[in-house]
């Protein structure tokens, strides 16, 4: 039910993001004295860009917290730690050996890569886990 939930999140509000990128202009963006209007605009652009490429990917981050504690409310600890541990790896690789290619763009990737990491690990667990027979006490 979560997963459906994070899905129609995701599918309202990037296209807010977009619109609101849209209605706004170079001259909107900053309101600020001449001395630090260039390095405020900078980060503007620089944190319009992370929430424009990573808003898409709300819905894997949605079904990672379904599987995650699906998965540890079965009493499996070891999945969980590992979907951990392959998003920190690739989290690294992708700001790591991808900025050499893509520069902040990878950067902004970066969380979505180790999001679909990790559910392709924790996805075939969890069917893997509600096909076993329930022992009986």
């Amino acid at each position: 039910m979560d997963a459906r939930y994070s899905s129609r999140y995701c599918v309202t509000v990037f296209p807010i993001i977009f619109r609101k990128r849209r209605q706004q202009t170079s001259r909107d963006r900053c309101t600020c004295s001449p001395s630090f209007s260039s390095e405020i605009t900078d980060s503007y652009h620089y944190s319009d860009a992370f929430l424009t490429i990573e808003a898409p990917f709300y819905f894997l981050l949605g079904l990672l917290a379904v599987y995650r504690t699906s998965i540890q409310s079965m009493q499996n600890g070891r999945a969980p730690f590992a979907a951990c541990m392959i998003e920190l790896v690739m989290r690294l690789a992708a700001t790591v050996w991808l900025s050499r290619f893509l520069g902040y763009t990878a950067v902004c990737i970066a969380s979505p890569l180790a999001w679909f990491g990790a559910i392709a690990l924790l996805i075939p667990v969890y069917y893997r886990m509600m096909m076993k027979p329930v022992k009986t006490v």
